[in-house]
């Protein structure tokens, strides 16, 4: 287990507007109002937040009111309080570290993803995902790696008295979207009841892992390309096209040069024009819409203007560790309340990118906070 310095509370960062530099000090609280207040699209305070992304010891939002009331329950003093929140910010972390060095050996696992995909109908990203990351792993070997992973949380929540010494704290893998990989926690006494609702731990790819991985497909795409043969691919085509009677002989030639065209460019790509093709479809970093920093700042916005976010249409978010590029929300599952009212995006000036997404609605509830764009913003972007 890795060791980790004691959580820092302040840093500054400099936010340039209208040429005119303003210090802001964005601590614990700080941070999260900053991103309670507004939804930040412009460039220039983009850089300032994804700033705060970089620097060590970093988290917006709070524990579950559910952890903090259990420890209010206790009558400890302010200092075991404080000395307890940050123990369990530290269990998440050491939990998080051991997931990402499984995360690392996933560039390793590409012959199995590739030899899946090969044995199946998949052909879209989300087909993908499915055999992609923690995925690939046998089940029992998953199991095993989240039960260690989930341990130092039990342990953690023990010293604490949130759940009893008999308790237990369980981990599954829920799935893997663009730019992360979700897990599901559920917190059980000695009877195996549960005791908490269960929570959503979302972990952020890792970029670096993104490009290896781009580097192994490019490479044999490369090779597969060496050994292709473009009269061989035009003749199959030709034969697929003329099967089509509705297409005249002037329009199937025209296709069939395009098609030249298209397939001569594509086998001459070099290595780093592959790689970077390829990478710009894995890369998970971060946007002015998605990735933890956006995320972050469009869920605690949200859920500061709504009040109560437990009877909307989103799921509630809870905190982001900037440090450990992870998250942790509310499971939408049907033990939550019913939805009685599902936010209105317009009355913030927002629009959803992703509502076509069927993944991103669960129960529901919509679990991904990604997206969201102002209209304003929008409107610019256009011109």
């Amino acid at each position: 287990m890795k060791k980790i310095n004691n959580i820092a509370y302040t840093t500054s960062v400099v936010v340039r507007n209208n040429n005119r530099k303003t210090k802001q000090n964005l601590s614990f609280q700080g941070m999260t109002k900053t991103f309670e207040k507004d939804i930040y699209m412009h460039p220039h305070l983009l850089k300032a937040y994804y700033g705060v992304e970089s620097n060590k010891n970093k988290i917006a939002g709070r524990l579950p009111k559910e952890f903090i009331d259990k420890l209010k329950s206790q009558n400890l003093s302010q200092e075991e309080k404080r000395s307890a929140i940050k123990e369990i910010y530290k269990s998440f972390e050491d939990c998080i570290s051991i997931l990402r060095e499984i995360e690392k050996t996933f560039p390793d696992n590409l012959e199995l993803v590739i030899n899946k995909l090969n044995n199946t109908q998949a052909d879209s990203e989300d087909d993908i995902n499915k055999f992609y990351g923690f995925s690939i792993l046998d089940k029992k070997e998953l199991e095993e790696y989240l039960s260690i992973a989930s341990r130092s949380i039990e342990e953690a929540f023990k010293k604490q008295n949130l759940i009893d010494k008999n308790g237990k704290v369980e981990m599954s893998y829920l799935g893997c979207g663009c730019y992360g990989y979700a897990f599901n926690i559920s917190f059980k006494n000695e009877k195996g009841e549960k005791i908490f609702h269960d929570k959503t731990l979302k972990m952020y790819k890792n970029d670096e892992c993104q490009k290896e991985i781009s580097k192994k497909i490019a490479a044999k795409i490369k090779e597969k390309n060496q050994t292709r043969n473009i009269e061989a691919e035009l003749k199959e085509t030709e034969q697929k096209t003329r099967a089509d009677k509705s297409l005249s002989e002037n329009e199937i030639t025209k296709l069939l040069e395009r098609k030249r065209s298209f397939l001569t460019k594509e086998i001459n790509l070099s290595l780093e024009e592959i790689e970077e093709e390829i990478y710009s479809i894995l890369s998970s970093k971060p946007t002015n819409a998605h990735g933890i920093a956006a995320e972050a700042n469009r869920a605690l916005f949200l859920k500061n203007k709504i009040g109560n976010i437990k009877n909307s249409n989103y799921v509630e978010a809870h905190f982001f560790d900037f440090k450990n590029n992870v998250a942790l929300f509310e499971t939408a599952d049907e033990t939550l309340p019913k939805v009685k009212k599902p936010i209105n995006l317009e009355k913030f000036y927002l629009v959803s990118f992703d509502d076509d997404n069927p993944d991103n609605e669960v129960c529901g509830r919509l679990v991904d906070y990604g997206g969201l764009y102002k209209t304003k913003a929008i409107v610019f972007r256009s011109l």
